[in-house]
């Protein structure tokens, strides 16, 4: 893959779906790594995910703000996901797997700084936690269990406000 060529965010075929029957919604949820831990994504909040480009930076940004992309000709924000949810974990050095994951937003473009992208899950609707208006600013959603263990769920909304 080239630098900065955006991977194709279509499910693999025969996904295993956790507990869900043939007439079960699911949600497709991406999940990523941050400072060492796992957390999970919905993958309808993602427009792509992209190797690590050069960043310019903004001078007085606030912190979270690492620096400006040029992804396809489009300058994006990125974002360290991890001071801006004020989540515990701390952002690891650019290495081997550090991705960049595009978001989805009709006004903006932002992507999030993530350490690496390990998989696409299909969970039943019914198994994720209830996202409503007053979670705008909610870090995390609530734990969402996995055949290999259980992760949080980030809230898109916190990371865009």
């Amino acid at each position: 893959m080239q630098q900065g060529q955006h991977v194709d965010l279509a499910p693999p075929q025969g996904l295993a779906e956790a507990g869900a029957g043939p007439d079960v919604p699911v949600q497709e949820l991406l999940k990523i790594h941050m400072g060492g831990q796992p957390y999970l994504i919905r993958l309808h909040d993602v427009a792509e995910i992209v190797r690590p480009v050069a960043l310019t930076p903004v001078p007085m940004a606030p912190s979270h703000l690492l620096g400006l992309a040029n992804i396809h000709g489009k300058i994006v924000c990125i974002i360290d996901p991890c001071r801006v949810l004020h989540l515990q974990t701390s952002r690891q050095p650019m290495g081997g797997h550090t991705r960049f994951v595009v978001l989805r937003h009709p006004r903006m473009h932002v992507g999030i700084w993530v350490d690496g992208v390990a998989s696409i899950s299909r969970v039943a609707a019914s198994d994720l936690p209830r996202q409503g208006e007053a979670d705008e600013d909610v870090a995390t959603l609530g734990p969402v269990a996995l055949p290999d263990g259980r992760c949080e769920l980030l809230n898109a909304r916190a990371l865009l406000r």
